[in-house]
């Protein structure tokens, strides 16, 4: 299944719209042409629906993207029941005026891949670190994010803070690097590729997602 993630803006909005980062959005459109029997959730109670309610039968729903803005998480964790067994195609989200959506629209997109109901872009995969770990796992994850933004291939990459557990831990991960004292061990659905410094290990992943998408 993969839902199409649509981001809705009245016309004078539209360039700004078209700005976003590459890859976030599937389809930007005017919300005047919002058409069709849709699921609207414009307030706080719209979040919170009985269980007889689910899944919704409807093909479209559109989100107020101010009511995430001002709820998150809670918007996040809200939608994560509504949508987990929702059989429809699109989630529209309508942006509040021109300023900037990045954010929560990236959260509502890794939402969507979480649930596996869009299949499109990388999704990073980290441990919960323990004493073995000797790397900034953290700060790793937030710099490959973000020199991951422009992949579109549906790609698990994991970031796993000890070489002894990690790439067993992390074996349904299409790529993943794991940290030893020093060192990087590069593997594949859990199957070491190669040993690199830890200096040249985010590199290192970099090449290896970049060679998986034929990049």
């Amino acid at each position: 299944m993969d839902v199409k993630l649509k981001v809705a803006v009245p016309q004078q909005d539209l360039s700004a719209a078209e700005n976003l980062p590459f890859g976030l959005a599937d389809e930007v459109c005017e919300i005047e042409n919002l058409e069709g029997e849709d699921f609207w959730i414009r307030e706080e109670s719209d979040l919170v629906r009985p269980l007889s309610d689910f899944p919704l039968p409807c093909d479209r729903i559109v989100i107020e993207g101010e009511l995430v803005r001002k709820l998150l998480p809670q918007a996040l964790l809200a939608m994560a029941s509504m949508l987990v067994d929702w059989q429809g195609s699109e989630l529209c989200v309508r942006l509040p005026g021109n300023e900037d959506a990045t954010g929560f629209l990236r959260s509502i997109a890794d939402l969507l891949r979480a649930l596996e109901l869009r299949a499109r872009g990388v999704r990073l995969i980290s441990c919960p670190t323990c004493a073995r770990c000797h790397t900034d796992i953290l700060s790793l994850a937030r710099r490959l994010g973000a020199r991951l933004e422009t992949i579109t291939e549906p790609l698990d990459v994991a970031i796993m803070g000890c070489e002894v557990n990690g790439p067993g831990e992390a074996r349904a991960a299409d790529v993943g690097i794991a940290f030893g004292r020093g060192v990087g061990l590069l593997f594949r659905r859990g199957e070491i590729v190669k040993r690199v410094p830890q200096a040249d290990a985010e590199d290192a992943l970099l090449e290896e997602v970049k060679r998986l998408c034929d990049l």
